[in-house]
């Protein structure tokens, strides 16, 4: 249990890391219709979190850097976002409620900034300024800074509207006293079927909920038992992000990376799954959470009869068949 504790920790770790590198950006771009390459320019950071106290101020710079042959005309925008409580895809607003946002010139949310012109290979820096009052409350504010192209070929034709094409860098502001925050994570679905193919794997959709106001990390494993209690088989979550008061179904880790990663490197995802050799009789489900102190925590579980459906279906096709035959032969 150790050693599974540490390789825990070793993904947290990674997932940390790399929510400072572009490429964890596509999560903002789930909503658009354009990716990186597509629509010409590149940022970075694709998602931050930045943690304040009331009373405090903090600073925030994305970089924009334009990739394409010619010369771009980039407009940005602040919205506010919030996830679709099953995968964790950002769900875009039309503006933003954070009132403590200005950028480094000293212009609000409310009057914005001009676009941003970009030759082909020039690079831009963004720098936010959040200055948070000393009496604000304990919130969560997840924010996407939106960027869109102007004049461009690249539209969408989406009910006789045009999209224009944009990507976004996501910032999570946590404003906040506490030094720790306990996590509180429950099972709202375990996502276990009553009945699976013994032919077939077992996939599970169990459904996590974060009940604070603050983003965490969903880090633990799934445990197969069979009926007299012993341990068949585990599977660890992937380290997936749920933010406060939000939720989301956990996913497995792909056996095939091992414990071998390249820095900076995240495992692969992959269905939260298991086939064991014998695959037949009652099972038991459990889920496990661990906390970031390494602690384990039971938080529900299920059971799931495996019964062997498709030689049934077989064996009643073929006695239907032999029971046609016997008739016409009578």
């Amino acid at each position: 249990m150790l050693v599974m504790h540490k390789k825990i920790h070793v993904l947290l770790q990674l997932l940390l890391i790399s929510l400072a590198l572009p490429a964890f950006s596509t999560q903002a771009q789930a909503q658009t219709a354009f990716t990186q390459q597509q629509i010409g320019f590149s940022l970075s950071p694709g998602t931050s979190f930045v943690r304040i106290k009331p009373g405090s101020q903090a600073t925030h710079t994305i970089t924009i850097e334009n990739t394409s042959q010619k010369t771009l005309s980039i407009q940005p925008q602040v919205v506010d976002f919030t996830a679709d409580g099953t995968t964790g895809t950002p769900v875009l607003q039309s503006g933003s409620s954070f009132p403590y946002l200005t950028f480094s010139d000293g212009r609000t949310l409310q009057n914005g900034w001009d676009p941003i012109e970009l030759k082909s290979g020039q690079k831009a820096q963004l720098t936010l300024r959040i200055a948070v009052p000393p009496l604000e409350k304990e919130k969560e504010w997840p924010l996407t800074v939106l960027f869109k192209v102007q004049n461009t070929e690249k539209t969408l034709e989406d009910n006789a509207a045009v999209i224009q094409p944009a990507i976004g860098s996501n910032l999570i502001v946590l404003v906040s006293n506490q030094e720790k925050l306990e996590q509180e994570l429950s099972l709202i679905k375990a996502g276990t079927p009553l009945i699976v193919d013994s032919f077939k794997p077992l996939v599970l959709t169990p459904l996590v909920k974060n009940d604070q106001f603050a983003a965490t990390v969903a880090s633990g494993s799934a445990v197969l038992k069979g009926w007299s209690g012993k341990t068949i088989a585990t599977q660890d979550f992937y380290p997936d992000i749920i933010l406060g008061y939000s939720s989301r179904e956990l996913t497995g880790i792909s056996s095939q990376d091992g414990a071998v990663l390249q820095a900076g490197q995240l495992p692969d995802k992959q269905l939260l799954s298991f086939k064991p050799p014998l695959f037949f009789g009652l099972y038991t489900v459990e889920y496990l959470l661990y906390s970031p102190t390494g602690e384990s925590q039971l938080i529900g579980g299920d059971s799931v009869l495996a019964l062997p459906l498709l030689g049934v279906g077989v064996i009643i096709i073929m006695s239907i068949i032999g029971i046609l035959f016997w008739r016409t032969q009578k």
